[in-house]
């Protein structure tokens, strides 16, 4: 296929989409499929410039992007807007900067529809260095929506703007196994749910201005996750 999003359009529900290594300059729409789009690699397959959206269709958990750098949108990277519960997982959100008029924050999670029960799954990335809030999280007041929800598990967030990791309004977000630091929680009407995970601690992150983000061996971090996880591939 030409493009990633052709491929999406030719395929069919349960489909699995390998897409290998290299830059993407595209708009990624799953348009309403439980597919999963995997890239070769998540330092080498990159979405440039374009967001992947999962807009106003009940996702199931089958529904997975795996392994994307997602940078440089004018936008936020990631939409689920009325958009089920997809798992996004060992993906790196870096580097974009929505506009005044575009979704908030670098993942954006939110809905007003009544039918669509809103609850993604973020695993195993990297969010960091992006101009506005790494991820925001919003049930919208005065419309018949059903409540929004996020889970996040062994992920990072670092460095991202308004100095918001995430922002939570009218809703519930889970934080599980996971660091935040240079960044707090903000709460709208929101509530945050903390699981083993370091906020506001110097993890010691080996080189985190270029990107590496594993822990030197004093950090404390080390053997501070739920000892009931899976143990790391």
């Amino acid at each position: 296929f030409e493009t990633i999003q052709y491929a999406i359009d030719m395929a069919v529900d349960s489909d699995s989409i390998m897409v290998s290594e290299g830059t993407y300059y595209e708009n990624i729409n799953f348009h309403g499929k439980n597919i999963s789009l995997i890239g070769e690699d998540r330092e080498t397959t990159i979405i440039d410039g374009g967001s992947v959206r999962f807009h106003q269709h009940p996702y199931d958990s089958f529904t997975l992007l795996e392994s994307f750098t997602i940078q440089n949108a004018n936008d936020a990277a990631i939409i689920i807007y009325g958009g089920g519960a997809p798992t996004i997982r060992s993906c790196i959100i870096k580097n974009n900067t929505p506009t005044a008029s575009s979704w908030e924050g670098a993942i954006y999670v939110g809905s007003d529809d009544a039918d669509i029960d809103t609850r993604p799954v973020l695993e195993n990335c990297l969010i960091y260095d992006n101009e506005d809030y790494g991820m925001r999280v919003a049930t919208h007041a005065g419309v018949n929506a059903t409540p929004v929800s996020a889970e996040i598990k062994n992920s990072v967030f670092y460095n991202n703007g308004q100095d918001i990791a995430i922002l939570a309004f009218n809703t519930n977000v889970n934080i599980i196994n996971s660091i935040i630091f240079e960044n707090s929680l903000e709460s709208q009407g929101g509530t945050f749910n903390l699981n083993h995970s370091l906020i506001d601690v110097n993890p010691q992150f080996t080189d985190p201005d270029n990107g590496d983000f594993t822990l030197q061996p004093t950090s404390p971090c080390i053997d501070a996750g739920d000892p009931s996880s899976p143990l790391d591939p």
